[in-house]
């Protein structure tokens, strides 16, 4: 009882000093921050249904039968999907937008600096899915360090 009312008596005192206020401040910001990258991280590597995922094509109209539900599953697609696919979307921006549509504006971004035209189909596709693999790999680690999530290789 004495303890739980020393912490009362030290949280009020705390509060009325401006050191106390700024140190509260700054503990209730970390926790927001913590709490929306969290938040956003599970936006990202969230499932989606049927209707949301991404569905790869070779040209229009030419449907290749593969989608993706996740970025996990984008990232594996993306090492066996057909060459002709994986040059068909980024010409037209369409990982781009299904990526930011994930919540993701970093790693739509970074697929944008991408140099298609200098790369092979095999290094493109290389290419796409490493940006793809780290920003998830970086997805994760936020996760765990936050004691959020178990790890698992991806």
């Amino acid at each position: 009882m004495e303890a739980q009312l020393a912490k009362v008596e030290y949280a009020s005192v705390n509060l009325h000093t401006p050191e106390g206020l700024k140190e509260t401040a700054l503990t209730v910001r970390e926790e927001v921050f913590i709490t929306i990258e969290r938040e956003v991280a599970e936006k990202i590597l969230r499932e989606l249904p049927p209707e949301k995922a991404f569905y790869f094509y070779a040209d229009y109209g030419r449907y290749t039968g593969r989608y993706a539900r996740s970025l996990e599953e984008f990232a594996e697609t993306l090492e066996t999907v057909q060459a002709d696919s994986i040059r068909f979307h980024p010409r037209r921006g369409d990982f781009q937008v299904w990526i930011r549509g994930l919540g993701d504006e970093e790693l739509a971004e970074a697929l944008n600096r991408i140099d298609e035209a200098s790369l092979s189909d095999g290094e493109l596709g290389a290419e796409i899915s490493r940006a793809v693999r780290d920003r998830i790999s970086e997805l994760k680690a936020s996760l765990q360090s936050k004691g959020l999530i178990k790890e698992k290789s991806i």
